[in-house]
This record gives C-alpha cells, sequence and structure tokens, in this order.
C-alpha cells in the first residue's frame, strides 16, 4: 500500500498541504455540457413519463377517457430571448400532447 505524501502547494499568500498519492490533476467536466444533457434527458424522458403518469384521466361520469399517446415540442419559440425582453413576453417553446379519447358507453375512439 502507498503511502500518502505531504505536497505543499502556495495559493496566492496561503500554502495549502496536500495529502495524496499521486499529483494528478483531474479535469472537470463543464456544467454547460452536463446541464444541456441533463436538460436533453428531462424534456425527452421525463415529459414523457409525467405525461404517462396523467395518461388514464376519466370525467365526472365515468363515460370518457383521456389517453395519452405521444408528444412532439418544437424547439424554437416564437421570438428571441431579445425580443422576449423587448416586447415583455415570455420565452417558450410550443408542445404538442396527441391524446385519445375513448367513450365506455359506445365503445368508440376520438383523436
Amino acid at each position: 500500500m502507498k503511502k500518502s505524501k505531504i505536497n505543499p502547494i502556495e495559493t496566492g499568500k496561503q500554502v495549502r498541504m496536500l495529502f495524496t498519492i499521486n499529483n494528478e490533476i483531474f479535469e472537470i467536466p463543464t456544467n454547460i455540457e452536463t446541464n444541456g444533457f441533463i436538460q436533453m434527458v428531462l424534456l425527452e424522458e421525463g415529459l414523457a413519463e409525467v405525461l404517462r403518469y396523467f395518461s388514464y384521466i376519466v370525467d365526472f361520469n365515468g363515460n370518457l377517457i383521456r389517453i395519452f399517446i405521444n408528444f412532439s415540442r418544437y424547439p424554437h419559440s416564437k421570438y428571441t430571448v431579445e425580443e422576449a425582453k423587448e416586447k415583455d413576453v415570455n420565452y417558450a417553446a410550443s408542445l404538442k400532447v396527441k391524446v385519445r379519447l375513448y367513450n365506455k358507453e359506445t365503445g368508440e375512439y376520438g383523436q
């Protein structure tokens, strides 16, 4: 087993003591890459999971059932960031959800 050695490292006016086995410094991935990946996974998988969770919605009488089929999103919003700030509107993109209605009484499906 290797023993750790004390490595003094000067940082400005202070001296830090590192108790490490090796002096190798690992690179940390940028948050932009990580956040972009997490955002993509959330939009593609997480949103579909949430919509499936609320898929079977029944009306008050129990006759109509709304069933989630799929969704599509449009990555571009209507305005750019600058235009949204100037016009005082939100910076949002469209989300289209395809659902099917099932009528228990007649046995018919509608979209």
